[in-house]
């Protein structure tokens, strides 16, 4: 929604067939105007934790609480707020979930009565069969904005709402230029398929010395203290439930054929990560620090909240997303770790703990380096990849600190020795980052370093270690 500019306010002058006598008069127009203006104030009655129950006009509305506004009915798509100006109403789409409307929960909270007052008013117009419900909704918000709101408020919000539509085209064009590049891929010609037989896996299971692997594994998170002993390997997540470790036997059983090729065909030194994912990001850095190398003091830096990964997030509002399907503020498709915890899905196949071989090479793929983190998880997800999270990282650098060969060393001066790795499948919603990891050797700065970058920036000693989740 752009700024209440001349064009604007006349807009409402014919409406209500006022005419602005001068500039002077301004106050008294709009005090006069919003005399006419009979909305009723939205009233937000009570906030659950799915959803907002809200009266307009004497009627109660359930609002579900979303990644962004919108509203959605028998009779169209999805629209709303986040639409575009203009947006015409499209009679033949399909429905895709069930009716009903939908509020950005992360939406300032001063703002979301205006927001769901479009909401609603935009769906009991496109139900009414007008092609303009968009428009329609647009113009009863400014004028909802300009009874209620006072002058500092009502601008805040316009700049706030115009903003949002803004993002929300530049998310719809990257989603249709990703469809179409997709499409583009599905007609080119493809790699052929390899099949992997039973015996094949069996065969990979012994070239990477699973076993052997699983063994080394537990013995290194008792010695950091992740678990208490190999007899007892339970750790306590951040929702206050005990996770067991999987067992050798679990993790054979998800490696499938088609994992097992996977593996063979693009891991570089395949190295089993068993990571207690459940336990809160605070405490893993602490411990994957703690040992080896004199780091008691202040092990761990980070460039975030160590607490972004709670369920109450941080006292600074960070939160840090897992499994992103795109880095996006408001659609990045991903989950909190209570979201993950408390999930039966492919994120949670083994409760409370991530299973995966990566890269075990000590830097990351030269072939991944210089470039951005957007572009690296493109390139996997078309794979059938993944990256790691800051929680991968962490058990992949005690690792290695256990073995005395560390991974990803940065060594200052800048271009001695550099090698710093994207963790592609955390995303720090709020600042619009990726988290890196490196490990820092200098005297002055002996630690486990946590950073974060934009996804699109890009530099060449900065890559990414490929994995293949079990």
């Amino acid at each position: 929604m752009a700024r209440i500019s001349e064009g604007h306010v006349s807009q409402v002058d014919k409406t209500y067939g006022a005419e602005r006598p001068d500039q002077a008069s301004d106050a008294r127009f709009l005090e006069s105007v919003t005399e006419n203006i009979k909305f009723s104030r939205v009233k937000i009655l009570e906030v659950t934790e799915l959803a907002y129950r809200v009266e307009f006009v004497g009627k109660e509305y359930e609002i579900t609480k979303d990644e962004e506004s919108h509203f959605e009915s028998f009779c169209s798509g999805p629209s709303g707020l986040s639409g575009g100006m203009g947006l015409s109403l499209r009679q033949t789409l399909e429905l895709v979930q069930a009716p009903g409307i939908f509020q950005d929960e992360n939406a300032p909270e001063e703002f979301m009565e205006a927001m769901m007052l479009h909401e609603i008013r935009e769906k009991e117009y496109a139900e009414a069969g007008f092609d303009d419900a968009h428009d329609r909704a647009v113009h009863d918000e400014m004028l909802y904005a300009l009874k209620y709101f006072d002058p500092e408020k009502r601008q805040e919000y316009f700049d706030f709402a115009e903003a949002y539509r803004a993002r929300a085209q530049e998310l719809a064009e990257l989603k249709r230029e990703d469809e179409e590049a997709e499409r583009e891929r599905a007609e080119s010609p493809s790699e052929p398929i390899v099949v992997i037989t039973p015996e094949r896996v069996a065969e990979i299971i012994e070239k990477l010395k699973l076993e052997e692997q699983y063994a080394k594994r537990l013995e290194t998170l008792t010695t950091y203290e992740f678990i208490k002993s190999l007899e007892n390997t339970v750790i306590e997540g951040v929702d206050g439930k005990n996770y067991p470790a999987p067992t050798l036997e679990q993790i054979i059983v998800k490696l499938t054929p088609e994992k097992a090729g996977l593996i063979e065909k693009y891991i570089k030194k395949p190295m089993l990560l068993i990571v207690p994912f459940a336990m809160p990001l605070k405490s893993i850095a602490e411990k994957a620090g703690a040992k080896k190398g004199k780091l008691e003091q202040k092990p761990v830096y980070t460039g975030y909240g160590m607490e972004s990964d709670l369920p109450d997030r941080s006292e600074n509002g960070e939160q840090l997303i897992y499994f992103p399907k795109q880095y996006d503020q408001i659609a990045h498709g991903g989950f909190t770790k209570s979201e993950v915890l408390s999930s039966s899905g492919a994120h949670n196949t083994f409760p409370g703990w991530q299973v995966l071989v990566v890269d075990g090479t000590e830097t990351t793929p030269e072939d991944t380096r210089n470039k951005s983190a957007i572009d690296l998880k493109v390139e996997f997800d078309s794979l059938g990849l993944s990256g790691l999270t800051c929680e991968e990282w962490l058990t992949l650098h005690a690792e290695g600190a256990f073995k005395g060969i560390p991974f990803d060393v940065l060594r200052l001066p800048r271009g001695v020795e550099k090698s710093e790795t994207w963790n592609l499948a955390a995303y720090l919603k709020n600042r619009y980052s990726v988290p890196s990891s490196y490990w820092s050797p200098a005297e002055e700065h002996l630690k486990v370093i946590l950073s974060i970058e934009r996804p699109d920036n890009f530099f060449w000693w900065l890559g990414s270690r490929r994995a293949v989740r079990l």
